[in-house]
C-alpha cells in the first residue's frame, strides 16, 4: 500500500513538473518607436529564437509595430533580415505617382511635381494636407508582407499582438488589438508632419510615441501576469550642430515630448534591453545590418536574465486563434449611395460563404487606385452567431485640391510656374475635372472632364487646351504661334495597356493669320515601370496620332526601358518618333523641343519627321531619406528626315548628370558635350509640363 501511494505521488509530482515546464511565462516584449533605429528589434528576435525562448506577446509603437506585427504574424527573425536587406525604404516614405492600375485617363493627374497644395471640401474650408506624405505606398507594402498570415482579424494572430496609436485630437493612446494588421501598423506609424494621420474606428491616429514610446504599463494590462521586456531605442536627444534637416527637427520634436513617458514606464520593466542606437537618426537608408546587430548585442549580454524571467510560472495560457468565419453581409462605407450599392453589387458573392483574406484584401487595393479614393480599409462587425459582416471603408480625395509647381532652366526658354486646379464629383460621383494653367511667356491652358469609370474600365473625356508656342529653330528665324483645341474621346484600360480613341478639332493663329484643322485621334499606351519618377524596371511606350482633316498623319511615339544590372546599377534605353508636316510650322516635328537632346532644347531641329534614341547606366550615388542623388552616363542620338524619310540631319549628345528625382521638387545638374564638339552646363529644378495637344 505504501508502494503504491509513493508510486502515486511520484506521478503527481511528476505531472505537476511537467505541467509547470509546458506553462513557463515566456516573455512579453515591448518594442519602442525610433525610425529606423528599430530595426535593431530584428536583432533581439533572432537571439531569443535561437535560445528557445517563448515570446506569449507584443506590444508595439511606431517602428516597434511594425517589427512585431510582421512577427507575430508568422515571420521569422531571419525572414525579417532579409526583408530590410532587400527594402528600398526611400521608395516606401515617398507616394507612387501614378501607376499603370490608376483609371484610365489618370496616370498623369498627379505627375506635377508640387511646391505648394492646399484641400477643401464641397463647403470650401480647408482640410489639408494633414502630413507630408499620404504613405499609400507604405500601406501597399505592409499590405503585401502581412498576406502570410491567413487571418483577416490580427487579434487571431499565432502570437498575441497589439499596436499603439495617439488620438491626435483627444491626446489619448489607443490600443489597437484587432482588425486589419496593415491598417494598425500604419496607424502607429504616422509620425506627426512627415505621414498624414490614419482613420481607424472614426479616431484620427498617429504615432504612439507621442504618449507611451515605451507602453510597458499597456503590455502588463493586456498581459497580467507576464515577466515584460522593453527594447528601447529612443533616441539620446540631438545637440545644435547636429540638426541639419526637417527629419532631424521631426526626430529632436519627439525625443524631446516621449522621453519623460519613456523615463516613467522603463521603471516598472522586468527588463530593459538598450542598443546602442541611440546617436543614429531617426530615418537613415544604409546600416542596416549595424543596426540589427546592435540588437543582438544587447539581447546576448543580458541572456542569463532574459531566461530566468522566461522560466517563471506563466499566469495562463494563451488562446488559440479562430480558424475563420462566414461573411453575413458587405457594407460599404464613407461613398455616396450610388457607388457604394455598386461595390456592395461586385462583392456580393461574399455573403454565406467562408471569409477569404485574399479576396477582402485586394478588393481594398483595388479601391485605393481609384483617383476619387485616398485610402481603403476593412473592419469587421461580429455577430452573435458567430459570423461578421465585412465593412469596406473608404475615406475620398478632398473635392477641391489646389496645387502649385514649376520647372527652371538654363537648358531651354520652357520654365514656367503651374497652376492646377482638381474638382471631383462635379456633376456625378466619381467624375473629375482637370485644369491647369502654365504662367510664363510661352502660356499655356489646359482643361479635362472626366466621366465615372463605367464597366470594364471605361470612360469618357472632354478636353480644351490652348496656348502660345515659342520655337527658335536651328539656322532659321524663330517662329511663333497660339494654339487652341478642343476634343473628346473614349478611354479604355486592361492592366498595363490603355487606349483612347476620339476626335478633336484645332484653330491656330499662325502670321496674322487664323487656320482651323480637325480629325480623329488615337492614343495607344504601355505603362510597365515600376516607379513614373525613379524607375528601377520595367517598360513604357506610347503612340499619339491624329488625322489632320482626315489626310495627314500627324504622330508621336515614345519609349523608355529601365532594367537593374546590379546593386545601384540600372541600365536605361529611351528614343521615339515623330512624323509632323514640315509646310506648316506649327505641325512640324522640332528635334530636342522635349527633352529628346538637351543640347538642342534652345534651338531645336525644324523638320518633317524627326527619331532619336538614347542609352545610359545610372549609378545610385547617394541615398537619404528625401529621394536618391543618381549619376547617370549617356548618349543620345537624332535624325531628322524630310517627307519621303530621306534622312537629312544627325546629330548627337553624350553627357555626365547628377540628379535628384524628387518626388516634392527634384532637379538635376548636367554636363554635356556634342556633334559641334561644344560643351554644354545646364542645371534644371522641377519637371515640366509639356504641351498636350491633340498633335504629337
Amino acid at each position: 500500500m505504501r508502494r503504491v501511494f509513493l508510486r502515486g505521488l511520484v506521478s503527481m509530482l511528476l505531472i505537476l513538473s511537467l505541467s509547470m515546464v509546458a506553462e513557463a511565462a515566456g516573455v512579453v516584449l515591448v518594442l519602442s518607436g525610433g525610425g529606423t533605429r528599430g530595426l535593431s528589434h530584428i536583432g533581439v528576435l533572432k537571439v531569443l529564437e535561437a535560445r528557445g525562448i517563448e515570446i506569449r506577446g507584443i506590444v508595439g509603437t511606431s517602428i516597434g509595430s511594425l517589427v512585431g506585427g510582421l512577427y507575430a504574424s508568422g515571420y521569422s527573425a531571419g525572414e525579417l533580415e532579409d526583408m530590410i536587406e532587400g527594402l528600398d525604404l526611400t521608395s516606401l516614405l515617398y507616394d507612387r505617382d501614378r501607376d499603370a492600375n490608376a483609371p484610365p485617363g489618370e496616370e498623369s493627374a498627379a505627375s506635377t511635381q508640387s511646391l505648394f497644395r492646399l484641400e477643401f471640401n464641397d463647403r470650401g474650408q480647408l482640410t489639408g494636407p494633414l502630413g507630408g506624405l499620404s504613405g499609400e505606398r507604405l500601406l501597399d507594402k505592409l499590405q503585401d508582407w502581412t498576406s502570410i498570415s491567413p487571418v483577416l482579424d490580427f487579434a487571431d494572430l499565432p502570437v498575441s499582438f497589439a499596436a499603439v496609436a495617439t488620438d491626435i485630437v483627444t491626446g489619448e493612446a489607443v490600443v489597437l488589438r484587432r482588425g486589419n494588421l496593415a491598417s494598425a501598423m500604419r496607424a502607429s506609424m504616422a509620425i506627426p508632419g512627415l505621414f498624414s494621420p490614419w482613420t481607424v474606428e472614426g479616431r484620427l491616429l498617429v504615432d504612439g510615441g507621442l504618449v507611451s514610446n515605451a507602453p510597458v504599463h499597456i503590455a502588463q494590462d493586456l498581459f497580467p501576469g507576464y515577466p515584460v521586456i522593453v527594447v528601447d531605442v529612443t533616441a539620446r536627444g540631438k545637440e545644435r550642430e547636429e540638426i541639419r534637416s526637417v527629419v532631424d527637427v521631426v526626430d529632436q520634436m519627439i525625443t524631446i515630448m516621449t522621453k519623460r513617458n519613456v523615463q516613467e514606464e522603463l521603471e516598472f520593466a522586468d527588463l530593459v534591453l538598450t542598443p546602442g542606437v541611440g546617436d543614429l537618426p531617426m530615418i537613415d537608408v544604409a546600416g542596416y545590418d549595424n543596426i540589427i546587430k546592435a540588437g543582438e548585442e544587447a539581447a546576448g549580454a543580458a541572456l542569463e536574465e532574459i531566461r530566468k524571467l522566461a522560466a517563471s510560472p506563466a499566469p495562463r495560457s494563451p488562446k488559440d486563434p479562430v480558424k475563420g468565419f462566414r461573411i453575413s453581409d458587405v457594407k460599404v462605407t464613407g461613398l455616396g449611395e450610388n457607388l457604394s450599392r455598386d461595390i456592395r453589387d461586385r462583392y456580393s458573392s461574399w455573403i454565406g460563404r467562408e471569409a477569404v483574406p485574399e479576396e477582402i484584401i485586394e478588393a481594398c487595393v483595388s479601391l485605393r487606385q481609384r483617383d476619387d479614393v485616398r485610402t481603403a480599409d476593412f473592419s469587421l462587425e461580429y455577430l452573435p452567431d458567430g459570423s461578421a459582416v465585412v465593412v469596406l471603408k473608404v475615406e475620398k480625395e478632398p473635392i477641391w485640391e489646389v496645387v502649385t509647381g514649376g520647372y527652371a532652366t538654363n537648358l531651354n526658354p520652357y520654365g514656367a510656374v503651374y497652376l492646377d486646379l482638381v474638382r471631383r464629383d462635379l456633376f456625378a460621383e466619381g467624375d473629375l475635372l482637370i485644369s491647369q494653367l502654365g504662367i510664363s511667356e510661352r502660356w499655356q491652358f489646359s482643361s479635362s472632364y472626366l466621366a465615372p469609370v463605367r464597366e470594364g474600365n471605361r470612360r469618357w473625356e472632354i478636353n480644351a487646351r490652348g496656348g502660345k508656342r515659342i520655337y527658335s529653330p536651328s539656322g532659321s528665324a524663330d517662329e511663333e504661334w497660339e494654339r487652341f483645341s478642343l476634343g473628346a474621346s473614349g478611354l479604355f484600360s486592361a492592366g498595363s495597356f490603355r487606349a483612347s480613341l476620339g476626335y478633336a478639332g484645332e484653330v491656330v493663329r499662325y502670321a496674322g493669320q487664323e487656320y482651323s484643322f480637325s480629325g480623329p485621334t488615337m492614343k495607344l499606351a504601355w505603362e510597365g515601370l515600376d516607379d513614373a519618377i525613379d524607375p528601377t524596371r520595367g517598360f513604357s511606350a506610347s503612340l499619339s496620332v491624329w488625322w489632320r482633316d482626315t489626310s495627314t498623319l500627324l504622330a508621336r511615339m515614345t519609349f523608355l526601358g529601365v532594367t537593374t544590372i546590379g546593386e545601384d546599377w540600372r541600365l536605361f534605353a529611351r528614343g521615339g518618333l515623330i512624323a509632323g508636316d514640315g509646310s506648316r510650322a506649327y505641325h512640324a516635328a522640332y528635334l530636342g523641343a522635349k527633352d529628346e537632346l538637351f543640347t538642342r532644347a534652345s534651338h531645336p531641329l525644324k523638320a518633317e519627321n524627326a527619331a532619336w534614341a538614347g542609352i545610359g547606366v545610372r549609378k545610385v550615388f547617394l541615398k537619404s531619406w528625401w529621394g536618391n542623388v543618381n549619376m547617370d552616363l549617356f548618349a543620345t542620338a537624332g535624325r531628322t528626315f524630310d517627307s519621303s524619310w530621306n534622312e537629312r540631319d544627325d546629330v548627337w549628345e553624350t553627357g555626365l548628370s547628377l540628379s535628384i528625382p524628387g518626388r516634392v521638387f527634384g532637379g538635376k545638374i548636367l554636363v554635356l558635350y556634342d556633334d559641334r564638339s561644344e560643351w554644354t552646363f545646364g542645371f534644371s529644378i522641377g519637371r515640366p509640363s509639356w504641351d498636350e495637344d491633340p498633335l504629337p
